[in-house]
């Protein structure tokens, strides 16, 4: 009975888990895409770049159309191309890029979840951490 209830409740559940998307906004669906692609592997965790010589978007925000291209086509200095992207995706990274240094930035680490949390900042973005050091500068 118990094993009967608890897959009711799954089931009830998963519409809720399939809409969670719908309630994100452009920015977070933005950064789920940027996660979930590893851009940060190059950019940075909050895209200001981490010395592969990829640009850092926190300083300098890409064009619609030029990120439309590179992203479709490859880059210079190694920048792959990202053909699985949709045209909404694309759209969500610009959002993401608009957002970066204001309060409705997302700074989530979990792209995984359906509805990702605001993650605890790691140490390196705390008041203790490498931005506390370069804010003394």
């Amino acid at each position: 009975m118990i094993k009967i209830q608890s897959l009711a409740f799954a089931a009830a559940l998963l519409p809720l888990a399939m809409t969670a998307n719908a309630q994100l906004s452009p920015a977070e669906q933005g950064r789920k895409v940027w996660m979930a692609n590893n851009c940060y592997g190059c950019h940075g965790v909050r895209a200001g770049g981490s010395g592969f010589n990829a640009p850092p978007f926190r300083r300098e925000r890409p064009e619609a159309e030029d990120l439309n291209e590179v992203l479709r086509e490859g880059g210079e200095g190694g920048m792959p191309a990202f053909p699985s992207l949709t045209s909404t995706d694309i759209a969500n990274l610009t959002a993401y890029f608009d957002s970066l240094g204001t309060s409705s930035e997302p700074i989530f680490l979990r792209w995984w979840e359906a509805v990702p949390t605001a993650s605890v900042r790691p140490r390196s973005f705390t008041k203790h951490g490498i931005a506390a050091s370069l804010r003394k500068r």
